[in-house]
């Protein structure tokens, strides 16, 4: 008896090893989906639209009328940090200059009623940004307990050097939120801090759409 014990245990050796494996595998797995979902590892996504690697950019901003009654600077806002995030990323060859942009636009309050095309030959850029901004809210009408934010609005760019340079040839429409949790009111965040976040998310969201870059497995915007 003993010496069939003896020769079943390299048997058995293999089969707690097969056994093993697959639980490890499991643990493994699953410590990386954890990860995953914490945001300790993020995964690498192309842009959407390289057309403007080597190009001359400007972001140009239009918001609802209702959205700048509540948020008159967000407007400058938007501009400046798609300028800066943009320019960090270096996702075009140049850049307008931000102030001189926003004095041009505030001096021809009319701007948007034109081709776009013929205002990106105007500013003398080949790509211009469009940006959208139909929605921006702190929370749903009549609810003044509860923070539900919302910044929506869509992405376009002209490609004043293109063919049809009064087309949108690329179209993103983006929407976001904040803050994540359910039930968060003014007494866990102020009104200030819930705004910048939803500034802050939607132009990082749109400005993805331009370069290389690493996002969440799952990202909660």
């Amino acid at each position: 008896m003993s010496r069939s014990i003896r020769g079943l245990q390299p048997v058995l050796g293999v089969l707690m090893l097969c056994c093993a494996l697959p639980m490890q595998g499991c643990f493994i797995g699953g410590m990386v989906e954890n990860a995953r979902r914490d945001g300790s590892i993020k995964r690498e996504v192309q842009a959407e639209y390289d057309g403007l690697e080597g190009k001359s950019i400007a972001v140009v901003v239009n918001c609802d009328r209702a959205v700048l009654a509540d948020f008159p600077t967000i407007t400058n806002e938007i501009t400046t940090r798609m300028h800066n995030r943009l320019h960090e990323a270096r996702a075009a060859g140049s850049h307008s200059n931000t102030d001189q942009l926003l004095a041009y636009l505030y001096n021809r309050p009319g701007w948007h009623t034109r081709p776009l095309g013929e205002l990106a030959k105007e500013l003398k850029v080949e790509r211009l940004i469009f940006i959208d901004l139909q929605d921006f809210r702190l929370r749903e009408p009549g609810n003044t307990w509860l923070w539900e934010g919302v910044a929506a609005g869509s992405v376009h760019v002209i490609e004043a050097d293109g063919p049809a340079p009064d087309d949108f040839a690329f179209s993103r429409t983006i929407r976001v939120t904040f803050p994540d949790d359910q039930g968060t009111g003014p007494s866990q965040l102020s009104g200030q801090v819930v705004a910048s976040e939803l500034l802050r998310r939607f132009c990082e969201r749109a400005a993805w759409q331009f370069f290389k870059h690493e996002e969440e497995y799952y990202i909660k915007y």
